[in-house]
This record gives C-alpha cells, sequence and structure tokens, in this order.
C-alpha cells in the first residue's frame, strides 16, 4: 500500500558512483560524502555454520499484540547502507524487538544529514503517486522529450528504493531475527500498517553523522569516561531495551565500529549477521556466471578493485593508484625490460594468441573492476596496461542489453534497476578470481573482499568434496574388478 501525501519535486545529489561505463548511470555504491572511511569485519564463518545466538541473548518471541520494533534511516553509498542495516540486525536482536528494515536507496543517492533533513529529504525523494515514471526510464533522451517527460520523471528514474531480500538471500537471517520490509517513510505509513502513532515511537534525532556509539552494557553514561573514537555520545542497549514506546526509532546506524560488541560470543553474532549479505539475486549471478565464464572459469584470472572515480577517490587518484599498484605488483611484479606489447581483449582471451608471458604464468591475467568510464584511454593507468597485457574491465566482456540483469524490474516501483546494479557485478565478478587486491579506503573493496573470502572456502569446499567423490568411484571401481 503507497502512502499518500503532499509530494515536492524531488531533490537528488550525486553523492557516490562507481562503475558507470555502461552509460549515464550513477550507482551510488561506496561512497562518503564526508569522505569517511569504514571496514567490513574481516572474520567470516563457515558457510556450514548455523546463527551462533547466545544463550543470554534467546528470548522469548513476542506475540503481536505485544510486538516492538525498531527502525533507523539509511543514507549514503549502498555498501554504507548495507553497513547499517547490518548494525540494525544486530541491534534488533539485543533489544528483542522486529526490525521495521528501510529500503536500500540505489542509484543517485544521497548522503547523511541530521535527522530531520534526512527524514524530509527520504519523503521528497518518495515515488508514491508517480508510478507512471518507470514506463519513460528506457526511451532514448529525444524520445523522452518528444512525449514532455516531466523533469521530476528524469529524476526519480535515475534511482530506485529495494527491499534487500531482492538483493540477498535473509531468510535464515529472518528466522532467527524477525524483520519486515519498510517501504515508506511517512508517519502515515507507520500508522497504516504497523498501527504505530508517533506517541509510541522514541526517536534518537542525531545531529552528527556519527553522533552515538552504542554500548551493549551499561558502562558509565558519561561519554567522558569513554574512548568514543569519531562519535560524540553514547547509548546504552540496557536503557533502549528498557524503553516502553512501540517504535524506537534512530537516524543513521552506519559505521563498523558504531555497536560495541563487548563478548566473543556476540562479535561472532555479528560476523554471522555480515555473512548472510552475500548477493543472491538470480538475474545479477546469472550474469556473473556469464562473465566469469568468458574470462576461462571461476579463479582462472586475479583481480584488483580500483576506485578513483568520484569525490575523495577521484581527488585522491594518484595516492590510490600508487598503492594500488605496490600492493598488485608485490604479488604479481611485472617483467623486466621495455612495455608488454599492447593486445587485444579478445587476443588475450584466446588461448592461442595470448602473449607468451601470460600462457606460461610469468605474468597474470587480470579482470580490474574499476569506477573509471575508460581506463585503458586514462594516462593514470597507463603503467598499468604497459605492464600487463590482458587486462579486462566490464566493459571488454559484457553485452549489458542482452544480459539476464537489463531485465531486471524493482516491484515496489516497476523500474528496470539492472542499470543500478552494474557495480555490484562488477565486484562479484572480481570475487570468483584466485587472488583479489583491494583498493585503499573503499567500503566496496571491502565488501569484494569479504565475498572472495566466502568464495573460496566455498570454491575449496566443493573441490574437495568432489576430489573424494572420485576417489571412492575409484575404489569402487576397484572392488568391483577384484569380484
Amino acid at each position: 500500500m503507497s502512502p499518500s501525501h503532499d509530494l515536492q519535486k524531488p531533490i537528488v545529489q550525486q553523492e557516490e558512483t562507481d562503475n558507470n561505463v555502461f552509460g549515464d548511470v550513477d550507482p551510488g555504491l561506496d561512497g562518503d560524502d564526508d569522505s569517511s572511511v569504514e571496514e567490513m569485519e574481516d572474520s567470516l564463518p563457515p558457510a556450514e555454520d548455523k546463527a551462533p545466538i547466545e544463550e543470554e541473548d534467546v528470548q522469548e518471541t513476542p506475540t503481536s499484540a505485544e510486538t516492538k520494533y525498531l527502525t533507523f534511516l539509511p543514507h549514503s553509498g549502498f555498501h554504507n547502507q548495507r553497513i547499517a542495516a547490518q548494525n540494525a540486525f544486530y541491534l534488533a536482536h539485543l533489544l528483542n524487538r522486529t526490525l521495521l528494515l528501510p529500503p536500500a536507496m540505489i542509484g543517485k543517492v544521497f548522503g547523511w544529514r541530521p535527522y530531520d533533513t534526512l527524514l524530509k529529504w527520504h519523503l521528497l525523494h518518495s515515488k508514491a503517486g508517480h508510478d507512471e515514471c518507470a514506463k519513460f526510464a528506457d526511451l532514448p533522451a529525444d524520445e523522452q522529450k518528444a512525449v514532455g517527460v516531466s523533469t521530476v520523471c528524469d529524476t526519480m528514474n535515475g534511482y530506485t528504493y529495494v527491499r534487500w531480500d531482492l538483493l540477498y538471500n535473509l531468510s535464515e537471517l529472518g528466522a532467527k531475527i524477525p524483520f519486515i520490509p519498510r517501504d515508506y517513510f511517512t508517519d502515515e505509513y507507520l500508522q497504516t500498517e504497523f498501527d504505530i502513532s508517533t506517541q509510541q515511537t522514541w526517536y534518537f534525532k542525531d545531529t552528527f553523522q556519527y553522533d552515538a556509539m552504542i554500548f551493549d552494557t551499561n558502562v558509565d553514561p558519561d561519554p567522558a569516561s569513554h574512548d568514543l573514537e569519531k562519535y560524540h555520545s553514547l547509548l546504552r542497549v540496557p536503557d533502549l531495551a528498557a524503553r516502553p514506546e512501540k517504535l524506537i526509532h534512530l537516524g543513521s546506524l552506519f559505521g563498523s565500529s558504531r555497536m560495541v560488541a563487548s563478548t566473543k560470543e556476540r562479535r561472532t553474532l555479528r560476523g554471522w549477521i555480515n555473512s548472510q549479505f552475500i548477493f543472491s539475486n538470480r538475474q545479477l549471478i546469472d550474469t556473473v556466471d556469464h562473465v566469469v565464464e568468458t574470462l576461462g572459469g571461476p579463479r582462472s584470472y586475479v583481480s584488483l578493485h580500483a576506485r578513483v572515480g568520484d569525490g575523495a577517490f577521484e581527488r585522491n587518484r594518484d595516492k590510490v593508484l600508487t598503492q594500488l599498484w605496490a600492493d598488485f605488483s608485490k604479488k604479481f611484479p611485472p617483467l623486466p625490460g621495455p612495455p608488454a606489447a599492447q593486445v587485444t581483449p579478445a587476443q588475450c582471451l584466446d588461448p592461442a594468441t595470448r602473449p607468451l608471458a601470460v600462457q606460461n604464468g610469468s605474468l597474470p591475467f587480470i579482470f580490474m573492476a574499476t569506477d573509471d568510464r575508460n581506463p585503458r584511454a586514462a594516462k593514470y593507468f597507463s603503467k598499468f596496461y604497459e605492464a600487463y597485457p590482458c587486462i579486462f574491465t566490464l566493459a571488454d566482456v559484457l553485452d549489458y542489453p542482452s544480459s539476464p540483469l537489463a531485465e531486471l524490474k524493482n516491484p515496489v516501483d516497476g523500474l528496470k534497476m539492472g542499470k543500478f546494479m552494474i557495480p555490484f557485478l562488477d565486484g562479484m565478478v572480481a570475487s570468483r578470481a584466485s587472488d583479489f587486491t583491494t583498493s585503499i579506503w573503499s567500503t566496496f573493496s571491502m565488501y569484494i573482499r569479504f565475498i572472495h573470502k566466502d568464495f573460496t572456502k566455498k570454491w575449496e569446499a566443493q573441490k574437495k568434496a568432489s576430489g573424494s567423490k572420485r576417489r571412492d568411484m575409484r575404489m569402487e571401481a576397484g572392488m568391483e574388478g577384484a569380484d
């Protein structure tokens, strides 16, 4: 049910972008509007592990009549929103509240603002009452002009609000930590859908991007008694758990260090929550599989991430690429002598015409995930291309219009959303490599590293299982021969 409220022309600020090689797309992937940097936790529990919910935190699920809720306001690039969502699941579990999970915003996004301002921005960007806009999104610019597409529709087709469970399989997570998608940001929506009034809501209206660090125990409430790093105040889980209101409504929950986990069990729980956020959308995975097979199959190449296209990454491009070169060339030293002979992507894909140094393993076969529109023509990438003749980007190996991803629609607003997911595709292809090199400061790089570790574990486990099965088959064949 879409809420009705007065709509003004939405104001979209281009805060963050990533891989734009397939058109004028601003996927809003990483970026931090204040150039802050956050990283994911490195630990990834084994894929077969069950949810490590410790006994002290297990509580009976409340009945519908007494259900209490938690929600928050998303902002900034997608992977910053993901970190906030992971924090929200963890906090909802500690509070024994059902999470009203706001959607992820992808495309042209906006960064953090103080609570009241951020809420207004979400209301201004609501697509309620503008269902007709999506049908114009795929028209060429001249046809849009001819049919008189409004500036409001033009703006709204540059982003979409998407439910998280369209991107990830959250069924196991939801079985342990209940959540309900929250599609809209109005008070009327909360009242109509969940019978929650403003009088039944406790608000924490942050005025700083890193306002409150949240402790899980009854620590000294004086902020001066703690090393809060970049945070300005603190909240305590026991205090929040004692709140009688039906809904606790927070502002930003972004920040890998925002939630303090005081025990090993709770740190393990956080790691398990993080591990549930592995892309599983079918159209995305099918497109990833196709690109990976074009490159020669999983783990047949190495990869790196070069984030240089916007904001602080663009301003500090030399530093980013200097560090990337140092990290990558240390693992894969270039050959001495003159620059490598230039070859086309088609020549590199064909084993028969691939440079000899790549064929014999002296130089690596490389996939580069990047937000640069044309890295082959960029002078700042020349050092890489001169040293390594076989470097591929998505533009070299993907025909996007014919891919499954191109047909993916957001069921909430009807907008084709695949173009906003190209950076996810880029990262997923990089994660299937045998080795991955990160770009400094980027939450996206940290996420690629995270899913690379997950994929590597699953790949090795599958390989081991296949080897055992083959050995068993050989043994059985030998026994039959003996008979």
